[in-house]
Formats: structure tokens, sequence, C-alpha cells
């Protein structure tokens, strides 16, 4: 048996922090009312504030969301410009003020990763479609 793979939507930002309200609300757009839209929803915004934050996006450049039907699972993938040699990770610092955004998509999705490809990189998480 194969899995049905199908591109639900994507979408093209400016690397600004007004961008996250528009993923947010792509997302919701693209889901409609798929039980996991929330969880989605939340983890496209925490992905997109990294990308503007931390990588060349941020200056100036744009970040792309693409939503993702795979099986049983739905994929949300953030391409942001390029980051100066970082890669996203889980902090280890609980009490920290910030960097909560990969510790909230780990806690959310079944698994998350890293596809770099010059010069950007796409963050990708998947949260099954059904609890």
């Amino acid at each position: 048996m194969t899995r049905e793979t199908t591109l639900i939507g994507v979408a093209t930002f400016p690397g600004a922090g007004r961008s996250v309200a528009h993923a947010r609300r792509f997302v919701r757009e693209v889901l409609g009312p798929e039980p996991v839209a929330d969880t989605v929803e939340l983890c496209v915004s925490e992905l997109v504030t990294n990308a503007v934050r931390h990588s060349a996006s941020g200056d100036g450049g744009q970040v792309t969301v693409a939503v993702i039907a795979d099986g049983d699972v739905i994929r949300g993938e953030v391409t942001d410009d390029g980051a100066a040699g970082s890669t996203p990770h889980v902090r280890d610092e609980p009490c920290a003020e910030g960097g909560r955004g990969m510790m909230i998509v780990d806690a959310l999705s079944t698994r998350w990763g890293v596809t770099s490809a010059p010069p950007g990189a796409t963050v990708w998480f998947e949260c099954p479609t059904a609890g």
C-alpha cells in the first residue's frame, strides 16, 4: 500500500514579524476544520518566527510555508533564506526568557527535522491527523 502525498497549500511571505500572523491565517484557511489545524498553526507560527529572527529571511528576505497531507499525517514546512551557520535545535534551558519555539514544535509534533538547501533551509514537522 502506498501513501498518497498531497500539497494542500503553499504561500510565500515577506521576512517580517507581521508575516507570522499571515502564516497562521494561511494554515487556518488551507486546513479548515481539520482537528490538527490548531497544532499545525502553532508549529508554523513558531517556525516562521524563528526564520524571521534567525535567518537572512528577516533581513529583507522571505519565508515560504507549505502544508502537505502525507498519509495519516499533516506535514508543515517552513523554508527560509539561510542562516549564518546555525541550525534549529531544542534548547535545554526551560527557565530561559526566550528560545522555546523548537521546544514547542518538538512537544507537539511526532517528528521534525531540517533539510538544508543552500542558501536556505527547510524546517519541517509532522502531526498525526487523528488523535
